[in-house]
């Protein structure tokens, strides 16, 4: 009952719908204009693929790729472009993990993923578009969003001078860990209706019809990253359908976890405003950390934080950064985060439950 009473409180809130909205128009604004000027191109590409009507000396130009595609190549590419020098056990890592990413390799020219038709990621960067462009947007409005949510009701007492009465009652001050329950639900709901708006919009410019099923290893889907350019070396066989629902989970998470470290640092400052800047703050920092590369183990712990993951995004579950191209790193990062995350809430919370109040 309390739940739901706490949930009304944000759902009559008109801040939260005004924000969602604002966001949801500048998705919409920057889908259109990202697709506006093919529109009609990317529906004939459409038909061609589903007629496989695509030419055919293209075809095999792009396939091609694959015929000499070497890990250790992408490897020691990326180690001398980035001035990258591992040593000692680090760097027999890194070599194992591309070892078995080789394998990964052989596997997606033997099950005839790289031949599989699909949108021209050299001409469309349509990857780039949906993931590092739009849904990495996505991902910072609905922390944003649900921050909000969690620190509105956490600070609600405060801002209404109703502390003392409520933190009297029965309830007590358990009741910051049922507004924070309150704000992860409405929160995901309003999140949700975020996302399905965006992605919804984008769907219904780049149709995939006929091609969820593709993998993203294909190499019709290679687009270049950086000034590197060699197709998407996922884990594991990864279509498109399959990709989006991984992402939208991890995703999912990565925001739950977002509320819950907001909801830590509010029950430390016991000000809303203030928290927000620090979740600000927290987030830039490790950032910033990392672009400095120390060339050692650190480059990968450090990497285990929700800036990283939110700057990875478009690049989970596949061959990215020299120290995180394993399967598990993405798993384990969660794993971490999460561990991280309720360590900070369970030691704020208790903190929370013994100070004085004043």
């Amino acid at each position: 009952m309390l739940i739901k009473y706490e949930i009304r409180k944000i759902i009559k809130n008109p801040i939260v719908w005004i924000l969602m909205l604002f966001f949801l128009v500048i998705n919409i604004l920057n889908i259109e204009m990202q697709v506006h000027d093919y529109k009609k191109d990317i529906k004939l590409t459409h038909q061609y693929i589903l007629n496989d009507k695509i030419d055919k000396e293209y075809l095999n130009s792009v396939v091609s790729i694959y015929d000499d595609f070497n890990m250790q190549i992408v490897k020691n590419t990326k180690m001398d472009l980035y001035d990258y020098n591992p040593s000692g056990k680090y760097k027999l890592f890194i070599d194992n993990c591309y070892k078995k990413l080789e394998k990964r390799v052989e596997e997606i020219k033997n099950d005839g993923e790289s031949t599989q038709l699909t949108y021209p990621g050299q001409v469309y960067r349509l990857h780039k578009l949906l993931y590092y462009n739009i849904f990495k947007k996505l991902l910072l409005e609905m922390a944003v969003v649900i921050s909000i949510c969690t620190l509105f009701l956490m600070d609600y007492e405060r801002i209404n001078n109703t502390t003392g009465i409520v933190y009297a009652t029965k309830k007590g001050r358990t009741i910051q860990k049922s507004k924070m329950i309150s704000a992860m639900i409405a929160g995901s709901v309003i999140n949700g209706i975020l996302m399905i708006g965006t992605l919804g919009y984008y769907f219904a410019n780049i149709s995939y019809k006929g091609l969820w099923n593709t993998s993203l290893s294909s190499a019709m889907a290679m687009e270049s990253r950086g000034i590197l350019k060699y197709p998407f070396i996922t884990y594991a066989k990864m279509s498109y359908a399959k990709y989006l629902l991984f992402t939208i989970c991890y995703a999912t998470v990565l925001i739950i976890l977002i509320s819950v470290l907001s909801s830590a640092i509010q029950l430390v400052t016991n000000n809303s405003y203030i928290s927000i800047i620090i979740v600000v703050i927290t987030m830039l920092g490790l950032l910033n950390v990392l672009q400095f590369s120390t060339n050692t183990w650190f480059d990968l712990l450090i990497s285990f934080n929700l800036a990283s993951s939110w700057n990875d995004c478009g690049s989970w579950f596949m061959e990215n950064h020299l120290f995180t191209s394993f399967k598990a790193y993405d798993w384990i990062s969660i794993l971490v985060q999460t561990c991280i995350v309720s360590i900070l809430f369970s030691v704020a919370y208790k903190r929370f439950c013994r100070k004085d109040y004043v």
